[in-house]
């Protein structure tokens, strides 16, 4: 199984024709055709994120569940984000694995102050600068002997 592509969203089609399968299972009240697009619009906006085959997974363990009814969007998403999760820690195995560890180097603040303001850098250097002068000026030997 391809980790990277495991993870790609499903299609809209894909998210309608699964729920659209589910809802047979269950009673429903009358709709109108209006009704049915918006239910069908909001299904796929609420579930655009996650792949098909983990919503083909969560409508199937729903249909094994004891309910007589069907899911809500976000109840649907409980059974789908564990599915994801998985998927996830296995591409970022994955990837550690290729890419190795990462390495983490703390950003130099004053370089990072610099980016932003260069006149900042200036003054630290005229300071610097006249914290050498004084230190030689005084004997300071940075305490030793």
């Amino acid at each position: 199984m391809d980790v990277c592509a495991s993870l790609a969203p499903a299609e809209p089609y894909e998210v309608a024709t699964l729920i659209e399968s589910l809802s047979v299972m269950y009673p429903q009240q009358a709709r109108t055709e209006a009704d049915d697009r918006i239910r069908a619009r909001t299904w796929i906006a609420d579930l655009a994120d996650y792949p098909a085959d983990a919503i083909e997974a969560a409508c199937a363990q729903w249909r094994r569940k004891d309910t007589a009814f069907m899911p809500s969007p976000g109840q649907l998403i409980a059974l789908i984000e564990p599915i994801v999760k998985a998927r996830q820690a296995l591409k970022n195995r994955a990837d550690l694995v290729i890419d190795g560890p990462v390495k983490r180097t703390a950003p130099n603040p004053i370089e990072a102050v610099a980016e932003r303001d260069p006149k900042v850098l200036e003054g630290l250097q005229e300071l610097m600068g006249s914290l050498s002068a004084r230190r030689a000026s005084e004997g300071w030997n940075g305490g030793e002997g």
